[in-house]
């Protein structure tokens, strides 16, 4: 198991099971914190304990780095869980979004995201991500 902890967000990366979870709240500031997808190195695996990097001011590159570690593992099947994660800022929308575009551009990975109607940003937003990973299969 791979854990994220903030001090409002928890993320975790079930490693057997393939399944990222996210709760809380991600609203943290800024893209200074993003790792460029075309700056991490491919077939790497996660670690079992990621150090978030503490120079970078966005807060969200140990969350990117952890999903692109993950993409870069080809799982055939990947379930990203946010039933719990009450509210996004545009920054933390941005780092699904460039998570979904590498799985799409890897074209190894059926992604299938747990979502709760009742949050009002999930419905509109996660529907979104379809239009840059047509495969992606959505739960409410």
């Amino acid at each position: 198991m791979v854990e994220i902890a903030g001090s409002n967000y928890h993320v975790s990366y079930d490693t057997e099971a393939q399944i990222i979870s996210i709760r809380g709240i991600l609203r943290l500031y800024g893209t200074d914190g993003y790792v460029e997808l075309h700056d991490a190195p491919r077939n790497r695996p996660a670690t079992e304990s990621p150090e978030p990097q503490p120079t970078y001011r966005g807060g969200y590159s140990a969350i990117m780095k952890l999903l692109m570690d993950i993409a870069y593992q080809h799982p055939a099947e990947l379930t990203l869980d946010v039933r719990e994660l009450q509210f996004v800022n545009s920054s933390a929308i941005n780092i699904f979004s460039k998570f979904v575009m590498l799985l799409a551009e890897e074209h190894a990975t059926h992604l299938q995201i747990l979502g709760n109607q009742k949050l009002f940003w999930q419905p509109q937003t996660l529907n979104n991500l379809k239009v840059l990973l047509p495969s992606l299969t959505l739960v409410f």
